[in-house]
């Protein structure tokens, strides 16, 4: 049976493919700093050779709508905006706090007790 090697992985041609020996039965490896689909490595490195597909399935993702502002220029000003609008200000025992995050690292509590108090 013909193996090759790709990075730290060696994929066989019956379309398996272990890492130091071990079977990895992951769709996905993350190689080189990128994820990888393992049935588009086993196309490139067994081209000569059909690779069934019924072994592979294709996973069905639902297309993402890009977002009206993605891929502009954004001012200063409106980054500031953008991120404060993302901030949920929180009113704990009479004080403001940018944060439950903040708020519960300057009490020294845990968040799930500062939002367990906040819904109480």
């Amino acid at each position: 049976m013909d193996s090759k090697q790709y990075g730290n992985y060696t994929f066989l041609e019956n379309g398996t493919v272990k890492r130091d020996g071990k079977l990895i039965t992951s769709k996905q490896l993350y190689i080189g700093g990128m994820m990888h689909n393992v049935a588009d490595i086993l196309a490139r490195l067994f081209v000569d050779k059909p690779i069934d597909k019924a072994s592979t399935p294709k996973e069905t993702v639902p297309a993402k709508l890009p977002h009206k502002l993605k891929g502009t220029i954004k001012s200063i000003e409106t980054k500031q905006l953008m991120s404060k609008a993302k901030q949920k200000r929180i009113v704990f025992d009479g004080v403001e706090y940018p944060s439950i995050k903040e708020c519960a690292k300057l009490l020294g509590v845990s968040r799930q007790t500062i939002h367990r108090r906040l819904k109480a």
